[in-house]
């Protein structure tokens, strides 16, 4: 049985952040003219497209340094599917979406504090036969609204919501303790 837990939200909100931070990898912010972190853009491959790169700090691993990547398309982790957040964006992509959450144990909706957007429709768990939490990420930015985030994602069906912070490495222990009892059930 798949036990990859598929992460949903837009763009920005943190999801590959979050990926990180439960694989245990240190983030720094990103800070004008500190050394060590800084956003590369290369030149697009096509009209309108960007990639964007930022440089990661990761203390104890064989590279100090690596690049996390703008997620592009569906990135299969070992215990995550970190789904673009333009699938919940644009509506046309909803059936990839649903698609993928049949190749998850449970689904995490993620929505960023300071987001004053909410792309989650009311009831939107009912649509999945997987058991459904949330997580607020950026608890820590300027401008964050904890419970207006925990209230759309509560509005979405998400039975149990976690409160983060990538920065500050903050919520992630009742977070990956509840992530684990989803991926033993």
């Amino acid at each position: 049985m798949n036990r990859r837990v598929l992460l949903m939200g837009r763009s920005g909100c943190g999801k590959t952040s979050l990926v990180m931070r439960v694989h245990e990898k240190t983030m720094r912010p990103e800070l004008p003219g500190e050394s060590g972190t800084q956003e590369l853009l290369r030149k697009p491959s096509a009209p309108g497209a960007e990639h964007i790169q930022r440089l990661v700090y990761s203390p104890g691993s064989e590279h100090t340094l690596s690049i996390a990547n703008k997620t592009q398309a569906a990135e299969y982790h070992p215990d995550f599917i970190d789904v673009p957040g333009e699938y919940l964006e644009v509506r046309s992509f909803y059936r990839a979406l649903i698609m993928l959450t049949c190749e998850a144990c449970a689904i995490i909706l993620v929505q960023a504090a300071d987001d004053e957007e909410n792309l989650y429709p009311t009831g939107l768990a009912r649509t999945f036969d997987k058991p459904v939490a949330g997580v607020v990420t950026k608890t820590d930015a300027a401008g964050a609204d904890v419970a207006r985030a925990t209230e759309i994602l509560r509005d979405a069906g998400a039975a149990s919501v976690f409160l983060t912070s990538a920065l500050k490495n903050e919520g992630f222990d009742g977070l990956i303790a509840h992530l684990d009892t989803l991926r033993n059930t």
